[in-house]
This record gives C-alpha cells, structure tokens and sequence, in this order.
C-alpha cells in the first residue's frame, strides 16, 4: 500500500471515530435533557399538590363576646373553616386550648378568641 492509501486510511478512520464519538454525545445529551423534563414535571405536580389547601392563608384571632343562649358548639359551627379544620370539634378543642378552658361553662359577657384564616396579610 502505498503512503498516501495509508494515509487516506488514517483520515477515514478519524472521520469514522468522530462520527461515533458525536453519536454518543448526541445520545447523552437528548437523554439527559429527556430526563431533566421529567424531573421538572413531577417537581411541579408535587408543588401544586402540597399548595392546594389553603397553604397561602394566614392564621389569626379575633375576640367573641358570649351572648345569651351560645354554646361553643354553636359558635363553632358558625366560624369553622372546613379548609383548615377536620371537624367542629377540632375548631371546639382549639377555641378551648386557646382561652384555656376545661369545659363548655361559658358566662354570658364572657369574651374568647377564635382563630379564623384570611389569604390577606393583616
């Protein structure tokens, strides 16, 4: 074979390598931005699930005054928020953990906080 027969050889084996070569790159590359897709997608879906239920509100308490027939059921029934309370027992065990009661004796004039949510910053 003469040197320049070799030589062609040699370039054509390079070609050869380099096309192989970018295959493989090209393969890694779409793989790992296949991959980053996926990632961000399942991200996203679990972010918007754990922002469902009223993750933007903000707790706060306003004062009630007992009024004449009121239990703290009754109260409770008109103020709880189904979005951040189980049950009305919940909101009742809450109202009764705050105002540090032991039972439902409430005197009427008596005042106690209730807690409430707003997705507005007060």
């Amino acid at each position: 074979m003469s040197r320049i027969g070799s030589f062609n050889n040699h370039i054509n084996a390079g070609k050869k390598r380099r096309k192989v070569i970018m295959k493989k790159l090209s393969f890694t590359v779409i793989t790992a931005v296949f991959i980053m897709i996926i990632a961000l997608s399942v991200f996203s879906m679990t972010a918007r699930a754990k922002s469902t239920k009223g993750a933007d509100d903000y707790k706060y308490y306003t004062s009630h005054m007992i009024m004449p027939g009121e239990s703290l059921w009754s109260i409770a029934e008109e103020n709880v928020d189904n979005v951040h309370y189980e049950s009305v027992q919940d909101y009742i065990d809450e109202i009764c953990f705050i105002n540090g009661l032991n039972n439902s004796d409430l005197k009427i004039g008596d005042y106690i906080l209730i807690p409430y949510f707003s997705n507005e910053i007060k």
